[in-house]
This record gives structure tokens, C-alpha cells and sequence, in this order.
């Protein structure tokens, strides 16, 4: 099992930082990368990630309609009592 020192621990093998904070390249940072190719932990071809999604945004769009339609169309007189009165109860503690 590998020892993680780090959050990002690939990067803080690959790089230090100098007197002023900046990061600095280190030395051995090829030779890093050159075993991790030899073991078979860097892949030297890109990463295939997924297209990204519109459909978050679009079901996020939908929101305010569906507040709107919980708050005004099942809203009856008689479920505004029944609240009110559910609220008296918790309030002064029954």
C-alpha cells in the first residue's frame, strides 16, 4: 500500500517550495514520472473523462416552478389551519 504524506501527495512529490513560498520544480521529478511509467501507475495516455451535462442546469431551472406549485396549489384553506394550528402545538410545547 502506498504512504500518502499529503493531501496532494503526487504533487508534493513533484514539487517544493522556495524561500518565498513559490513552487519550485524538484529535481527528481522525472525520475518520479519515469518509474511511475515503468510500474504502470502513470499512464502516459490522456484520461477519458465524460462530456459534461446540461441536464443539472436544466432540472435546476424547474425548481421555482415546482416551489411554486407546492406553495399555491396545494395550499387549500384548510392545510393553512392545519399548519397553523401543527405550529401552536410545537411552539407552546403540547
Amino acid at each position: 500500500a502506498p504512504i500518502v504524506k499529503s493531501l496532494d501527495d503526487f504533487w508534493h512529490a513533484k514539487y517544493s517550495e522556495d524561500d518565498e513560498g513559490r513552487a519550485v520544480r524538484r529535481e527528481s521529478a522525472d525520475q518520479l514520472l519515469q518509474e511511475l511509467e515503468e510500474e504502470g501507475l502513470n499512464p502516459s495516455e490522456n484520461i477519458e473523462l465524460p462530456n459534461p451535462s446540461y441536464y443539472p442546469i436544466i432540472l435546476a431551472s424547474g425548481l421555482p416552478f415546482l416551489g411554486y406549485a407546492v406553495i399555491i396549489l396545494l395550499c387549500t384553506p384548510s392545510n393553512y389551519w392545519i399548519a397553523l394550528i401543527a405550529n401552536w402545538w410545537f411552539w407552546l410545547g403540547y
